[in-house]
């Protein structure tokens, strides 16, 4: 699913619940040991986007990312979407909010 399908997703499972958002490591740590392959996908859509203000990255709920985990080359080239990859440890990277993901959901 893009972005916004993933995150209306979500939003729909549980009052309260959005695309997850990463607020530290411990966090982050804790949400990496809990991805992994399902139904093919190795990516997975996270709540930060910077769509409203370009290289301001802000959660689903409108708080800044305070905390980030970006992989070390990840460019931020007009991609306005924020993806956690398998291919490098689950660690963040910007992508097109067009292409099919997975999501991963936060429910409080």
């Amino acid at each position: 699913m893009d972005w916004t399908t993933a995150k209306d997703t979500c939003e729909a499972l549980a009052p309260g619940a959005e695309l997850a958002s990463i607020r530290d490591r411990e966090e982050n740590s804790f949400v990496k040991g809990m991805m992994g392959p399902a139904n093919n996908q190795y990516a997975y859509w996270l709540g930060g986007t910077d769509v409203a203000e370009q290289n301001v990255w802000r959660w689903t709920d409108g708080s800044l990312v305070n905390y980030t985990n970006w992989i070390i080359w990840a460019e931020n080239a007009g991609q306005d979407c924020m993806l956690a990859d398998s291919y490098n440890s689950y660690d963040w990277k910007v992508f097109e909010c067009y292409k099919l993901r997975g999501a991963l959901c936060k429910i409080p």
